[in-house]
């Protein structure tokens, strides 16, 4: 599953419909030019088996790719080495934070906390007919 946003997240918080049963999950980032790196999260949905949240420290190579010509968007992706039962996502917010706003390199001032105003993106559940990893 791939979960894509035109800034640098850290956290994605996960509304289940369906718990799901998982074997190993592993994690990677888009660093640019169809590249991928493994990535470590902190997984409080326990592999999809209870409503939680995944976050994770923003890797300092994170780079926006293009995953099924969705273009410029910095890219997460997580793979399962089994699955017994699958999960249904109902919800999943991106939630953009300001430390990783400071990391981008395209801000030449911090901005203003008292102006920092944090939002959320909601996407459904889409499957990936062409993921090959």
């Amino acid at each position: 599953m791939y979960f894509g946003f035109h800034e640098m997240f850290n956290k994605i918080q996960f509304t289940l419909g369906q718990n799901g049963s998982y074997g190993t999950l592993t994690w990677g980032y888009s660093k640019g030019a169809g590249n991928w790196g493994t990535v470590t999260v902190t997984d409080g949905t326990s592999k999809f088996s209870q409503n939680g949240s995944v976050t994770l420290t923003p890797p300092s190579d994170w780079a926006i790719d293009t995953v099924n010509s969705f273009a410029n968007m910095f890219w997460l992706r997580v793979s399962a080495a089994n699955v017994t039962t699958q999960a249904k996502c109902l919800q999943a917010i991106i939630n953009p934070c300001f430390f990783c706003v400071l990391q981008n390199p395209k801000y030449t001032e911090s901005p203003d906390i008292w102006d920092y105003t944090l939002y959320e993106l909601t996407l459904p559940q889409v499957e990936n007919p062409n993921a090959n990893w």
